[in-house]
């Protein structure tokens, strides 16, 4: 699943190549996507594509109102971008062979602008799309732990009378958006703190050590346009480049870039932690 880093790629790339075009219909192929009241987005301008929690949102001048579509890509959605004039069945068929399983017949939405169309692809069709009145009306149940408002106090504040262990924790939606679970075992391991550690466990330097680590590797993920294992690809079909990167993540039998122990895998919640037993207390 697309995570914080993986989502702000993408946002940032359809920003790139789509805002300010109109948008002048929408067809929908998937009866799961229901969309009442879109035709007020017809005619629409789109100001921006921002990344909202784990989600992409698109804001559009409606004259007068603002509202947005909120696009949750969840396991295997993805936003295809093909410029107007091109070929798209050229286009999407070589963006289709470069992504195993995937099949033109898994376009559950296509959005028609002016300058091109934005295709709403995935295979398993647990992605969604709303429409939303306004930024309040959107859906982040989380702190975003890339602003600047997700303060040590904040974070601090977050985790108390908390007696989870910590690697879970840091996978609660309700609480952080859009961490994951590579990028939660990479912030352990820059902090570190062993994934075991309950919360309430934790020094006052843990959890200063540990809000560190959380804006340095979101920061670089970001940097380097998120994770990709399996199926992620940003809007024009990029790869990001950050699995090069990893210190702990899948490496389990490798030996601590840091101290040169072994790494080891546990599981917890039924996902695989990676972690170094020295480096990590």
């Amino acid at each position: 699943m697309p995570e914080l880093p993986e989502v702000e790629t993408v946002a940032r790339r359809l920003n790139e190549v789509a805002a300010g075009a109109v948008l002048e219909r929408i067809v929908i192929n998937d009866k799961k996507i229901a969309l009442p009241g879109r035709k007020v987005l017809n005619g629409a301008a789109l100001r921006r594509v921002y990344r909202a929690g784990k989600t992409v949102a698109l804001e559009f001048d409606a004259g007068g109102s603002m509202p947005l579509l909120q696009i949750h890509l969840r396991m295997t959605g993805r936003l295809f971008w093909i410029e107007k004039g091109a070929d798209i069945v050229h286009t999407f068929d070589g963006y289709v062979n470069a992504v195993k399983g995937v099949g033109r017949k898994h376009c559950r939405a296509r959005f028609y602008f002016d300058t091109g169309s934005l295709l709403f692809v995935d295979p398993r069709r647990f992605g969604t799309i709303k429409i939303a009145a306004d930024e309040s009306d959107l859906d982040i149940p989380g702190a975003d732990p890339s602003t600047a408002a997700f303060t040590l106090a904040v974070f601090r504040e977050l985790l108390a009378d908390s007696s989870q262990n910590i690697k879970l924790w840091l996978l609660r939606q309700d609480k952080i958006t859009g961490l994951g679970n590579i990028y939660a075992s990479e912030i352990l391991f820059d902090a570190g703190v062993h994934p075991e550690r309950p919360v309430n466990s934790l020094t006052s330097d843990e959890i200063k050590r540990l809000h560190r680590a959380i804006k340095k590797i979101l920061r670089s993920a970001i940097k380097h346009c998120g994770t990709t294992f399996s199926d992620f690809q940003s809007s024009e079909g990029s790869l990001g480049e950050y699995q090069n990167y990893l210190k702990v993540y899948g490496r389990a039998g490798c030996g601590c870039s840091d101290c040169g122990a072994e790494i080891t895998r546990l599981v917890q919640g039924q996902r695989s932690t990676f972690y170094c037993p020295d480096c990590q207390v």
